[in-house]
């Protein structure tokens, strides 16, 4: 028989690699998700296989782990549990079981984010088990390695359907891809640095791989055609190279020359195809005039593909709206945003006017009997999505231990910036850490969509890890 350690390594050994292949994966489901929904599939393999892992994490916290805060997480979901039939009561009360159901999908979507990342908390308390560095890395990698595979098949989607510009490769929404790439692009460029460091000799050729990495990262950057991805993974190239230089002035190391030497040329590269790429296009061409003409107070120009503005949205009476209108600094922001306030402005509006209820328990993701106003349009910033759709409980639920997570973070960093800045692995982690709670904020879709939560979950935690790891070193 195993003794009691031997169990333990057995479960943390399976436990990495099974963690590992799910997030590895990821692209894998979304390819086939894309595919399943251009099929006109109602159910897809994202919208399986997520929510089954999900159901599957939570049934291994309950009846199966075993770690000392057990006590304290079961309270933690138990109130997280408690909510949701609270906020479903409500809504059976406005709309019956039919109201109900409509948000069920949304709900499974949304809660993905808390009840996994109670699951990565007790797997690494019960045995030390996390999400694997080569996972993350490689899951980065075969998103960007996609985007130029499709692009050179001319097989590529279009992020950008009604402008045309930009490619998103096999996968279905461009924007979720690009807050993925955002997030794993720095991991995915510090292990190919590591893996640059190992080819020595006649091991020369495991850097024919790692090439090929970088190209796809490169061309994903600029070629997908969305900002978020662009300005952070280049912030990072241009940060990373700072950091290897500075070093590199203290210890002559071949981490430090090679670091150096490959993210100044990453740098170059991105900034230069950027001059090709149809980002600059669609900048140029789209988004600069179109915030140009919202801040002199002109409307945007109507289309073949769309309604008219003025049909699309009525001012009257609905606050965003109005602001929008009247104030050239609102209006300033909601351009900037892509018009996500002008989007979110009816269900804000819903918000407004209902009753406690609703402001303690939000207002859903359908319409209900007595709404006055169609709320099923997405909202795409988080905080403001949480706070409007779950109201002020599931807001301070959901949404508030993650700010206090991302304060301990910034906390735990200017406490020991000199330890915290001596690993490239852990500002590696650290910048796409903070970079996500920038893109919940102002992109949205960094906590609510299961695709890329897994990944703000599988980062932040690892980060969390690192950090607890250091500090203990440290303490001896």
């Amino acid at each position: 028989m195993k003794s009691g350690a031997g169990r333990c390594e057995g479960i943390r050994r399976w436990m990495t690699v099974i963690l590992g292949v799910f997030i590895l994966l990821q692209p894998v489901f979304d390819i086939l998700t894309s595919l399943g929904v251009h099929a006109g599939h109602t159910l897809t393999v994202g919208t399986v296989v997520r929510p089954v892992f999900m159901a599957a994490a939570v049934f291994y916290l309950v009846f199966l782990s075993r770690f000392q805060e057990k006590r304290q997480c079961l309270m933690v979901l138990g109130a997280l549990l408690l909510y949701l039939l609270v906020f479903l009561a409500h809504l059976f009360f406005q709309g019956g079981l039919s109201l109900c159901l409509a948000n069920i999908r949304e709900l499974v979507k949304v809660y993905f984010a808390p009840f996994v990342a109670l699951f990565l908390f007790a797997v690494y308390r019960e045995n030390g088990s996390r999400v694997p560095n080569w996972a993350i890395a490689g899951a980065g990698a075969l998103y960007a390695g996609t985007i130029l595979l499709a692009f050179l098949t001319g097989t590529s989607g279009t992020s950008y359907l009604n402008s045309g510009y930009g490619f998103k490769g096999w996968f279905y929404a461009a924007n979720e891809v690009s807050d993925i790439l955002a997030l794993t692009v720095p991991v995915v460029l510090c292990t190919c640095l590591t893996q640059l460091c190992k080819c020595r000799g006649k091991g020369w050729w495991k850097g024919v791989p790692v090439a090929l990495v970088l190209v796809s990262v490169v061309f994903s950057t600029t070629y997908l055609g969305t900002k978020v991805v662009f300005g952070i993974s280049l912030l990072y190239c241009v940060a990373a190279a700072v950091w290897c230089a500075v070093n590199l002035v203290r210890a002559r190391t071949r981490m430090h020359i090679v670091g150096t030497v490959l993210f100044s040329a990453l740098t170059l590269s991105i900034a230069v195809s950027y001059f090709s790429s149809p980002l600059m296009s669609y900048l140029e061409n789209v988004y600069v005039p179109t915030v140009d003409e919202d801040v002199s107070h002109n409307r945007p120009g109507e289309s073949d593909e769309e309604e008219p503005w003025d049909e699309l949205f009525d001012p009257d009476g609905v606050l965003l709206l109005e602001l929008i209108e009247h104030s050239r600094v609102v209006r300033t922001v909601d351009s900037v945003l892509s018009h996500r306030l002008t989007t979110a402005a009816y269900s804000v509006q819903e918000y407004l006017e209902s009753g406690i209820g609703a402001k303690l328990l939000g207002i859903g993701y359908a319409n209900a009997p007595g709404y006055t106003h169609d709320v099923e349009k997405m909202i795409e910033v988080d905080p403001l999505a949480l706070l409007v759709r779950q109201g002020v409980v599931g807001f301070a639920m959901y949404y508030l231990p993650y700010l206090g997570f991302i304060l301990y973070v910034v906390v735990s960093f200017f406490r020991k910036p000199g330890k915290r800045m001596s690993s490239l692995v852990y500002c590696s982690y650290l910048y796409p850490t903070l970079v996500a709670a920038g893109i919940s904020v102002v992109a949205g879709h960094a906590l609510v969509t299961p695709s890329v939560s897994i990944f703000v979950l599988a980062i932040s935690s690892n980060l969390w890890i690192m950090t607890r790891e250091q500090d203990a070193l440290q303490a001896q």
